[in-house]
């Protein structure tokens, strides 16, 4: 899994109900199964986790129902062993 959490840059308030993808950029240690895009929303507390995914590495990003949000850093690269949980994988929003 990769988990973390979305925050304001200005004041570090925690952003929820953001939409939070992770997308395969490799064929991963099982490529068959490595094809979806993970997708999961911001809780309340601003955390996400980004659950049951396949070993590989994956690109992370943060997105607005209006898009208007903008991250720092803008994606995340983030590599994902059999069994590994990957956390702090934090985002700051510039706008």
């Amino acid at each position: 899994s990769i988990a973390g959490t979305v925050s304001t840059a200005v004041d570090g308030t925690r952003v929820d109900s953001l939409t939070v993808t992770a997308e395969p950029v490799d064929g991963g240690a099982l490529a068959e199964y490595q094809t979806e895009t993970a997708t999961t929303m911001t809780a309340a507390g601003g955390t996400y986790t980004l659950r049951f995914l396949i070993p590989g590495t994956y690109t992370v990003t943060v997105t607005s129902p209006d898009t208007t949000v903008v991250s720092s850093p803008d994606s995340i690269s983030v590599a994902v062993a059999f069994g590994e949980n990957v956390t702090a994988i934090d985002f700051a929003l510039v706008e």
